[in-house]
């Protein structure tokens, strides 16, 4: 059984979600998704390589919890990665969901997570019984939101070791926890991308240990 801590202080593992069906067949939207755009499935190769992440990557890290945005594509690889190191469920965290705004195909709050999980094989052992972001959001009031609710669940939850599924952006404001403005800014993070980040005591600096899928842009951002 996983030890409920790191031997000394807490990691957190920050996750995109895996390859969305949306951008892999457009004619997903127009379809079976026009009542929801905001809310695409992963591909069926998204769910193998979640998996495959978490068996390489997250079985070694002693995770106690695997805490999910609540659109679908984060929860199907929360528990694609709960599969992989035999964790039973995920928890929804509202705060960790997509941008709140027009580019992320909104034109209100969404509706999340979808009522039947069923047919997707995710198990939620805890709802987040909090309101969904309200929308619209501004890009700096989502960053903003990315950033405060990471630290949330890190102090929350301390000092279990816990991985974080969310969105792009979510894993690149995670990284202004180890990383200065200026330098944090000059990373994109692709699918499955993740940040592994530690702190020796709950009042400790976090210190980034290492980085998987998350480039560096040739051209670096002033």
């Amino acid at each position: 059984m996983a030890e409920s801590s790191h031997p000394s202080g807490q990691c957190i593992i920050v996750m995109r979600h895996g390859a969305r069906l949306d951008t892999a067949d457009p004619s997903w939207e127009r379809t079976l998704g026009v009542d929801r755009p905001y809310d695409t499935p992963l591909t069926g190769k998204g769910k193998i390589e979640a998996y495959h992440i978490g068996t390489k990557q997250f079985r070694d890290k002693n995770i106690t919890k695997v805490i999910s945005s609540p659109m679908l594509r984060c929860m199907q690889t929360a528990q694609e990665v709960c599969n992989a190191i035999n964790i039973p469920g995920l928890i929804t965290c509202n705060g960790l969901c997509e941008l709140l705004t027009p580019g992320a195909k909104m034109t209100s709050t969404p509706q999340v997570p979808i009522k039947d999980l069923s047919p997707y094989g995710i198990n939620i052992i805890q709802y987040d019984e909090r309101p969904i972001p309200e929308f619209p959001e501004t890009l700096n009031q989502s960053f903003q939101r990315y950033n405060e609710v990471i630290s949330q669940i890190a102090d929350d939850y301390y000092p279990d070791n816990l991985l974080l599924v969310t969105h792009q952006y979510g894993v690149e404001q995670a990284l202004l926890l180890a990383l200065d403005k200026k330098e944090a800014m000059n990373y994109e993070v692709s699918y499955c991308g993740n940040v592994v980040l530690k702190r020796e005591n709950k009042d400790g600096v976090w210190k980034l240990l290492s980085m998987s899928r998350v480039d560096k842009y040739d051209v670096l951002i002033d």
